[in-house]
């Protein structure tokens, strides 16, 4: 089996995230969550923030890795050998963004192949802008954001 990289702003990093990771871990034997870098975009949570939040989302979690870029997935893809990019979409809309960013990254490295995987039902509505409102009014995120995490985003807003 290959390993697969799972990339994204994760701003914050939810369950649907992480579902995405664990079920992926049937299909691949390794799979790297690469939070993406642009220090030109400013966040809802400061980047270093975003990192150690997917840290402990994935904390005991056997072949998942945690790792930062800046610039292109494909271009850490092709400096770590790796081929798979792992994409979740939660409904139709979704499909009709990824296919561009598909055919972009084949032009860019050909041997990257993409892989989507649906959310599982209970994630579909889960998303990082939903959480972040979630924050910002000082709701509860269980059930959104992995339970290690909670403390760090309520501590971080």
């Amino acid at each position: 089996m290959e390993s697969a990289v799972f990339s994204g702003s994760f701003d914050p990093f939810t369950l649907g995230h992480l579902d995405l990771v664990t079920r992926a871990l049937r299909v691949f034997s390794e799979v790297t969550v690469l939070v993406a870098h642009n220090p030109e975009k400013k966040g809802f949570l400061p980047f270093a923030e975003r990192l150690e939040i997917v840290r402990l989302s994935v904390q005991g979690i056997p072949c998942v890795q945690v790792d930062s870029w800046e610039g292109l997935t494909v271009e850490y893809m092709k400096t770590h050998q790796i081929r798979n990019l792992l994409r979740g979409l939660r409904g139709p809309l979704d499909f009709t963004v990824e296919q561009s960013l598909e055919w972009a990254n084949k032009r860019l490295y050909p041997d990257c192949e993409t892989f989507y995987l649906r959310s599982s039902p209970q994630f579909e509505n889960v998303s990082s802008t939903l959480v972040r409102e979630f924050i910002r009014h000082g709701a509860d995120l269980t059930g959104m954001v992995a339970a290690p995490a909670i403390p760090r985003l309520v501590r971080s807003c």
